[in-house]
């Protein structure tokens, strides 16, 4: 997406979605390598994960993600009834702001 249509072509609640988007998949791929890694790591001959304490791939390397619940996660795209019409009253003063810019 080029920067004219993430700054003028789309609404906010579609750069809100590609941003959490983005984030979502930079999550995805960190957790995938340390699942990787936890894997690679237990078949090695000259680890042990006992010893070091190591029963999951959390215990790798904790990221803040990892306390999100499923649930909240899923809710957290959609607006309360409150941030829509605080949205909306933003652009209708904006809308305001442009069409008195222009006289």
């Amino acid at each position: 997406m080029s920067r004219t249509d993430f700054l003028y072509r789309i609404n906010f609640m579609e750069a809100q979605r590609l941003m959490k988007g983005f984030s979502r998949r930079n999550a995805d791929m960190w957790s995938a390598i340390r699942w990787m890694t936890f894997n690679v790591m237990m078949v090695m001959p000259y680890v042990d994960l006992k010893k070091a304490c190591i029963r999951n791939p959390q215990d790798l390397i904790h990221f803040p993600w990892d306390n999100i619940d499923e649930n909240e996660a899923g809710n957290s795209d959609i607006p309360s009834d409150e941030e829509i019409q605080r949205m909306q009253q933003m652009m209708r003063e904006e809308n305001e702001r442009l069409k008195n810019a222009g006289k």
